[in-house]
Formats: structure tokens, C-alpha cells, sequence
């Protein structure tokens, strides 16, 4: 995890409680998008958004909940973003 407040908030800091033999947390660098799998993920996402002809707010929505469908249906995406090099590290 980065250093986003989000990860300090309450809900997470719980679910993480719940899960500490089942999870192992690394603290990523401020600004280190390389770092981190997920940015990979709003990557694709971006991209192919980027490319549509977007008119109001809800076609960009109704564009990334369609993306995140297909990450959703596609595990091997998700996968995939793990096994770049500079992500090695959460294969351990």
C-alpha cells in the first residue's frame, strides 16, 4: 500500500485485522506507481476509455464498469499485473 489516507481509514484497518495471518502488507514509496499492480489495472482502463467518445459522466462510467467487468471475468488480467518485473515482489 501507498501512503493514501485511505488505507488508514477504519474499514481497512479492520478488514486487515480480521486477515493479518492471511495478509502481508508492503509499504510503497509515495510515488511509485511501477510499485504497484494495481496501477497497471486504471492503466488498461485509461487507455481504452481514453479512446471513446465520451458525451456526459455516465458514458465514462458505464465504460469503466464495463472494463472492471472484465477484469472481474478475467482473472488472468489481474494476474498478469502482478507479474510485471518491477511487481515481483508480491509474488513471494
Amino acid at each position: 500500500m501507498d501512503g493514501h489516507r485511505i488505507h488508514t481509514a477504519r474499514p481497512v484497518k479492520e478488514f486487515l485485522a480480521e486477515r493479518k495471518d492471511d495478509v502481508e502488507l508492503y509499504i510503497l514509496p509515495a510515488y511509485a506507481p511501477d510499485l504497484n499492480p494495481d496501477e497497471s489495472i486504471w492503466s488498461q482502463i485509461k487507455r481504452r476509455v481514453g479512446k471513446e467518445f465520451l458525451r456526459k459522466k455516465q458514458d465514462m462510467k458505464r465504460h469503466m464498469i464495463e472494463d472492471f467487468e472484465d477484469f472481474k471475468a478475467n482473472p488472468r488480467k489481474v494476474k498478469g499485473c502482478f507479474y510485471q518485473a518491477d511487481c515481483a515482489y508480491t509474488l513471494c
